[in-house]
């Protein structure tokens, strides 16, 4: 009896980090758009803190019937991992809401809460579905790269 008690009490309190959470994650386009995908990076912080950035494209037919990208939007903040699902939030998209799921073997369910619009995608933007880690590196971001360019810059 009391090992059940301990065992119940020790998934509830699963350490807020995951082995193999560092990546790229992709889900390519259906059919036409096939070479198109969208693109989420993570890399631990530790401590249950995630940096996340994600690439989202609309891809569309030209008028020849070329599969064209019409958009491509970026998102970065942070998320924070509690057992295996990371809530997403960014700094300039205060409205902005999206999981994260991880569900191994190489493989994450993004769910989008909040409405495109509200994480600076255009309104055909989804980002939801299972994504596949294409790279087990930790990524380089954006402002990463910003950072870097003033720091080399500096007198």
């Amino acid at each position: 009896m009391l090992f059940c008690a301990f065992d119940a009490f020790a998934q509830r309190r699963k350490p807020a980090s995951l082995p193999g959470v560092n990546g790229t994650f992709r889900l390519y386009h259906p059919q036409k758009f096939k070479k198109f995908y969208n693109e989420v990076k993570i890399a631990s912080l530790g401590k249950g803190k995630l940096k996340v950035g994600i690439d989202v494209v609309y891809p569309k037919l030209d008028e020849g019937g070329i599969p064209i990208i019409v958009a491509k939007r970026e998102v970065e903040g942070y998320a924070t991992l509690r057992g295996d699902t990371a809530s997403f939030t960014s700094d300039q998209f205060a409205s902005c809401s999206i999981m994260i799921k991880f569900l191994g073997q190489g493989v994450i369910a993004v769910l989008q809460e909040s409405e495109p619009i509200d994480c600076g995608f255009g309104r055909r933007d989804v980002t939801t579905g299972n994504y596949r880690k294409i790279n087990g590196a930790k990524p380089k971001f954006k402002d990463d790269l910003a950072t870097k360019k003033v720091e080399s810059s500096a007198p």
